[in-house]
Formats: C-alpha cells, structure tokens, sequence
C-alpha cells in the first residue's frame, strides 16, 4: 500500500476487518478518509475503531444510518416505549438495524399495493403484482427512491456514499447507481453463456 499509494481503499469486507484496515492504515501513514467501506461497516465498528480516530472515514451505503429517522422513531415510541421491544434498544442505532427495516418496507408496501388492488387473501401472483406496483418508494428518506418492474426486481441499485464526522455519518453524494449499462451487459452475456451451458441440461 505504502508503495503504491492509492486514491482510495474500496474494502467489500465487514465485521473486524474494517478495524483492522483501519489499524493497518494508520500504522503506514495512510490517512483515514481515502477508506471507502461498504454498508457493513456499522456502528460497533466505529466504536472498536473509536468515534474519532475513524473520523473521515467513508462508506457506500443503501439505507440512511442512524435512529432519528422517523420510522426508527415510530417503533421507538409504539414498540419500545410500551416495554413491547424484542433485544436490546441500543441495537436501533445500527445501520444493521436500518437495512433490515428498510428491506422489510418494501415487501410489507408490496403487499399493501397487492391488497390494495386485489384485495384478501393474498397469493403469490397478488404480491408479484403488488411489488412490480412500486414506483419512486423511499421509505420517507431511509434508502434511494425504489421502483420496481417486471425486468428489474432490485429497484434501481443506488446507494451514496457517507463519511463519519467523529459523532454521525454526513452524506457525500446523492442517491447514485454507477455504469448501470455495464452491469447490465454482464448479466446478460453471463446469463445467455449460463443458458447454453451444459449446467441447464
């Protein structure tokens, strides 16, 4: 690394490892804000690594961290607040926690549009129909603006990055989704090669 001296660490890693980047970083001379982590790198991270010796140090991430978004909010007040909460309440400061909630959203929206158009019970065709209903979903602001369609089930793939000021993680960029075009022409050569393999057969 010393040798090389890059720009910028992209690190797909989670858990202790970012610590230990982050150690690894420091004892070469390294400065904090060229690391660009991925959302796993949570809170407990940050507090192994220290509040502020991680300061500058930056992550991609699909959901907004942290527990003052109003749905955090929300399950604070009518879940937690009522002794009625399942773990320990500092875990809701995680953006662990964020990203299971911001997933579970989306399906429990599917199937509030699949209720809402073709009303109970619900069957799998209803909740297909349901989640391909979704269109600009954002979760009030905890993850990108999701739309999802018959021929993309991710809903766009943006994330943005954020960098931990030494108490919070501040925003960077927008809501982004980078060489869309060249992911896309990947899958589909990948999955026309996969299609005529003898794997199919």
């Amino acid at each position: 690394m010393r040798r090389f001296a890059p720009d910028w660490i992209v690190s797909w890693s989670l858990s202790n490892m970012h610590v230990i980047a982050s150690r690894e970083m420091k004892r070469n001379g390294i400065a904090l804000d060229k690391y660009v982590a991925v959302n796993w790198m949570n809170e407990v991270d940050i507090n192994n690594i220290g509040a502020e010796a991680a300061k500058g140090i930056k992550r991609g991430t699909n959901v907004a961290g942290g527990s003052n978004h109003p749905l955090v909010q929300k399950i604070i007040k009518e879940v937690y607040d009522r002794g009625k909460g399942n773990g320990d309440r500092k875990n809701l400061d995680d953006v662990y926690y964020n990203t299971g909630l911001a997933l579970w959203s989306i399906a429990v929206e599917g199937a509030r549009l699949a209720i809402k158009k073709h009303g109970w019970p619900l069957t799998p065709e209803k909740i297909k129909d349901g989640l391909e209903s979704i269109k600009d979903y954002d979760a009030n602001g905890m993850i990108a603006p999701v739309t999802v369609t018959a021929k993309d089930h991710g809903g766009g793939g943006k994330t943005r990055i954020e960098m931990w000021n030494g108490s919070k993680w501040v925003p960077q960029t927008d809501w982004i989704a980078a060489y869309t075009d060249d992911v896309w022409n990947v899958v589909k050569t990948q999955s026309a090669d996969y299609a005529k393999s003898d794997a199919v057969k």
